[in-house]
């Protein structure tokens, strides 16, 4: 099975689960690098370029990867706080409505 249709099997599910996440950044890590040469990883960064998706190259068993994974990763954590932030700031100007329940009766 390739890159490519294991993506659009996955991207269909998570659509399926929830439209917005296909909205979110994806990072695709591959596991047990450390048993792929050379060419076999370059042929998988290929692969991936062509369905326009970033992914990170790890083992967890030779530690290959797993720095720069985390510091792709702390990097992007700031960008997404700061846009989770913008948004909250942009919620939180927007005019507050009048609640629509009546309030109790009064004693």
């Amino acid at each position: 099975e390739t890159i490519s249709k294991s993506v659009t099997i996955i991207r269909d599910e998570l659509t399926a689960y929830d439209p917005l996440l296909n909205d979110r950044e994806q990072i695709l890590v591959f596991t047990k690098c450390d048993l792929l040469d050379d060419n076999a990883l370059d042929s998988k960064r290929r692969e991936l370029a062509d369905v326009g998706l970033e992914g990170a190259f790890i083992s967890s068993q030779s530690h290959f990867g797993v720095e720069r994974l985390l510091d792709r990763l702390a990097e992007k954590s700031v960008a997404w706080l700061a846009a989770e932030k913008a948004a909250y700031l942009a919620l939180e100007s927007l005019p507050k409505m009048e609640s629509a329940v009546p309030e109790g009766p009064s004693a």
